[in-house]
């Protein structure tokens, strides 16, 4: 109970998510390395789907369902410069709003024509009217026919695509956060409480699934099994469940992974610094840290004066160059 108690404090919805989140997680520097050493699809365009400025503009005739509104103003933006390709993807967003699938999915190709990522719109609450649709099936199934040519060569292909779509439904309130766009409850509720509890579970659940993988398979998810999308997708939702007892059964095998060449050193360092802390010990890598109202801090780390040893070992940058990137205090 004292979570959510401390979780009704908090002004605004999206700091509810945010804040629960990284309370319960210890979201941290772990996170955001996560994020920026495999990107979702792999791929190198950057599509801003849903830019926050407008959706805040447009957020009171979405409210009142007054779409036409914002179609007007979307095409009268292309009309002044082409090459603002997210208001195709939105004009996506508002036709699925309107029932219109015709249109929705002829803007929507135009927006994957100029790169938005299949995550994006996999995780995109607007367009829910669209599920049911054979157009959405054969879109579907050519995000996956896609992500497999992006993956040549894996071995596993069905349990890396259904990595990957799990991946997907565990960024829904960290990385893909912003697709969620369904009006939430409001704060100070037991709704909020309760929509929080329901994300636990299921990622608890997702955590189980690959827990029982792994304990089935006697072995981690190799690259040339299921790709990096695939193997690190596991990573991220057993480090995403609350507990210990994940991780200590992962690291044996995610260890023997980096020895065979099957995972990326800097993912046995992120999991093991997230197991020792969980145990109340010191981090090895210095990959975690914390905010509090005093700034931003490593938790602890061991022997600190060799610290970028050991992070050279795995292939990290200095943690005087991790601090200044995030504005971190190094220990004194």
């Amino acid at each position: 109970m004292s979570n959510i108690k401390n979780m009704m404090k908090l002004t605004t919805v999206s700091n509810v998510i945010w804040h629960f989140t990284e309370l319960r997680y210890r979201i941290s520097g772990l996170i955001l390395f996560l994020i920026l050493s495999c990107p979702l699809c792999g791929q190198d365009k950057i599509f801003i789907a849903n830019p926050v400025e407008f959706l805040n503009e447009i957020e009171p005739y979405r409210d009142k369902e007054e779409y036409d509104i914002i179609i007007a103003n979307l095409q009268q933006r292309l009309q002044h410069d082409t090459s603002k390709h997210w208001c195709y993807y939105q004009l996506a967003c508002i036709y699925s709003l309107k029932q219109d699938t015709i249109q929705a999915f002829a803007y929507l190709y135009k927006a994957l024509d100029y790169g938005v990522l299949a995550e994006d719109v996999l995780s995109d609450t607007d367009f829910q009217n669209l599920y049911y649709t054979k157009q959405w099936e054969t879109l579907t199934n050519e995000f996956v026919r896609q992500y497999l040519e992006k993956n040549k060569g894996i071995t596993l292909t069905e349990l890396s695509v259904k990595l990957w779509f799990l991946k997907i439904a565990d960024q829904k309130f960290r990385t893909l956060r912003g697709n969620y766009k369904m009006n939430l409850p409001a704060p100070y509720t037991l709704e909020t409480a309760l929509l929080m509890k329901k994300e636990v579970k299921n990622d608890k659940q997702r955590a189980k699934y690959i827990t029982n993988l792994i304990r089935t398979r006697k072995k981690w998810f190799y690259y040339s099994e299921v790709g990096k999308i695939g193997a690190d997708a596991a990573l991220y939702i057993i480090q995403h469940a609350k507990g210990s007892k994940r991780q200590k059964q992962a690291l044996p095998y995610l260890k023997q992974a980096v020895e065979a060449n099957e995972a990326d050193p800097r993912m046995y360092a992120v999991m093991l610094d997230r197991y020792l802390i969980d145990k109340g010990k010191k981090q090895i890598y210095g990959t975690s840290w914390y905010r509090d109202k005093n700034g931003t801090f490593f938790y602890e780390i061991e022997d600190f004066k060799n610290i970028n040893v050991r992070r050279a070992q795995v292939g990290m940058s200095s943690i005087e160059d991790l601090a200044k990137r995030y504005n971190i205090e190094l220990p004194k």
